[in-house]
């Protein structure tokens, strides 16, 4: 399984995912399909990443063992909830009943994989990488904004710009999180113009969100 897991993949997988969201939303609001490219592409690369873990061989390292025993009890919660759910409940909540699965456990099984990954062969993941993918983010709010063809964040009091996206939380929260990454590429790094375009539009696309934790992120991070 080496070979098929390798730090470009990861690196892939995490510029494609402002193109995940952005054509989710597009999706989402354009057509009534039950899934998504996101969900899809998402899915399987949890799917290969559970596999990834279970054949991989610990070799005395405790980490990787309790992390594989944590993955399989993640797996074995599945197993059953799925059971109980189609024995016991209307079969066209089943799809329901995956997609909230998926959601649920993305974030822990993507890190026991990664973890695992990460313990034999080491990811390294440059600031740069990070500060470009919030780049795509938060200049695709910004393009939006100005051409006036966003939507709103919040369509039940019709304020803040989510560009072309589709929730305000979950753009923001991936914004707070890669803010750091930039500022500190725009305090430490030579490339200082590339980091300081990266941080106006982000300050701009911050604005126009409407939303406290990226700005909050921005603030405390600027101070730190």
């Amino acid at each position: 399984m080496n070979f098929l897991l390798s730090s470009n993949l990861i690196v892939s997988f995490i510029l494609i995912q402002p193109i995940l969201d952005l054509v989710t939303s597009l999706v989402v609001r354009n057509m009534a399909l039950p899934i998504t490219l996101g969900l899809v592409i998402r899915s399987l690369f949890m799917a290969y990443l559970c596999i990834y873990v279970l054949v991989t061989k610990s070799n005395n390292n405790k980490l990787i063992k309790y992390s594989k025993i944590a993955l399989s009890m993640i797996l074995i919660y599945i197993a059953f909830f799925l059971v109980f759910t189609i024995f016991n409940k209307d079969r066209s909540l089943i799809l329901i009943e995956v997609k909230g699965i998926i959601k649920s456990f993305y974030f822990p099984i993507v890190l026991c994989g990664l973890f695992v990954y990460n313990q034999k062969y080491k990811i390294n993941i440059s600031n740069k990488l990070l500060v470009l993918t919030l780049m795509i983010y938060t200049s695709i709010i910004f393009i939006a904004t100005v051409t006036n063809t966003y939507f709103n964040s919040y369509n039940s009091n019709g304020y803040g710009s989510v560009g072309w996206f589709y929730a305000a939380n979950e753009i923001g929260s991936i914004m707070a999180i890669l803010i750091p990454f930039t500022i500190s590429s725009l305090v430490n790094d030579k490339d200082r113009l590339l980091n300081t375009l990266a941080c106006t539009i982000c300050i701009a696309s911050t604005m126009f969100l409407g939303t406290k934790v990226p700005f909050l992120s921005l603030g405390g991070t600027t101070v730190f």
